[in-house]
């Protein structure tokens, strides 16, 4: 109410609409304030609308177990004997089939996920790659030279800009600023970066400062400022963007889920197989989880060496 109340008299300063008095206002924010009232009550009229339909089901629901008790003890005695003249193999293969089917869901869920990620991630990263080819330019184009060393300051900004897009790959791979940014830099600059919480942001600070320089100096014009401060942008909120991608875990209970059934389902698989493959059944079993395990040994950090094999493409 207080929000409204205020958007009217700021309206009423600016001129946007008919000049009101005060007690033109005050009706208006009691048929605001009665306006909220009522839209509360229909929402409060419905969450016990909601209650009620909640109880007539456990009651209509009770009904019919008192009702068909009968029939629900033939079904239960035709359940006991189906089961119970299962064997062991049997029961453990149903089990199975069962879990099959909520795997399957379940991983179909992870593989969308997965590739919605990815194809993100691959999204983002051409953005940067186009962002950083146009700041690039801007800066080359734009910056006027009217003075020897301005060559040499237009060049280090560019190798700045570069750096930017090289932190970034770092910073997502988790990785320390290595010697691949000592080219790209000064010395102290490098040095200042080893200690720098988020070494992208120093990098854009850098080329912001660069960008101001020029403008004070009049090399750069508001509008052109305006342009290249808007590409900067850009850069940055693709990185937000990479961050959120990687530090956005999957749902807890849909983790806890999978790798309770998946137990469920590593257990009960042995039963299932015994009876085909006899003795086999362990070393077949003992194989397979050896050569998982060798799959995660060679798998070592695969996406930075997908990251880094997709940056030395682009670059070529």
């Amino acid at each position: 109410m207080q929000s409204f109340e205020e958007g009217l008299k700021f309206e009423n300063l600016i001129n946007v609409a008919a000049p009101l008095s005060p007690e033109v206002i005050e009706e208006k924010v009691k048929s605001k304030a009665a306006e909220i009232a009522e839209d509360f009550r229909h929402k409060s009229s419905g969450a016990i609308d909601n209650v009620f339909a909640d109880l007539i089901a456990i009651a209509v629901f009770g009904l019919v177990l008192v009702v068909s008790k009968k029939e629900i003890v033939i079904l239960k005695s035709f359940m006991d004997d189906m089961v119970g003249g299962m064997s062991d193999s049997t029961k453990a293969f149903v089990i199975i089939l069962c879990l099959n089917i909520v795997l399957s869901l379940l991983l179909v869920f992870r593989t969308n996920t997965a590739h919605e990620r990815f194809w993100e991630g691959r999204k983002l990263w051409t953005a940067m790659v186009n962002t950083v080819r146009n700041l690039a330019r801007g800066i080359w184009v734009v910056s006027e030279e009217n003075e020897p060393h301005d060559r040499a300051e237009k060049e280090a900004a560019l190798r700045l800009v570069v750096a930017f897009a090289v932190a970034t790959k770092l910073h997502l791979c988790r990785e320390p600023m290595n010697p691949e940014l000592a080219p790209l830099m000064p010395a102290f600059a490098y040095h200042k970066l080893q200690d720098a919480d988020h070494p992208p942001l120093e990098i854009a600070f850098g080329i912001a400062d660069y960008l101001q320089f020029q403008h004070g100096r009049q090399y750069v014009n508001t509008f052109q400022l305006a342009a290249l401060q808007k590409l900067l942008d850009d850069m940055v909120d693709i990185l937000g963007g990479c961050e959120r991608i990687l530090k956005t875990p999957l749902p807890l209970f849909y983790t806890i889920t999978l790798k309770i059934l998946l137990l469920t389902y590593f257990l009960v698989m042995p039963w299932g197989l015994v009876s085909g493959l006899t003795w086999w059944t362990g070393p077949i079993l003992a194989f397979r989880r050896n050569w998982r395990r060798d799959r995660r040994t060679f798998r070592t950090r695969p996406q930075r060496f997908a990251f880094r094999l997709y940056l030395q493409h682009d670059a070529a």
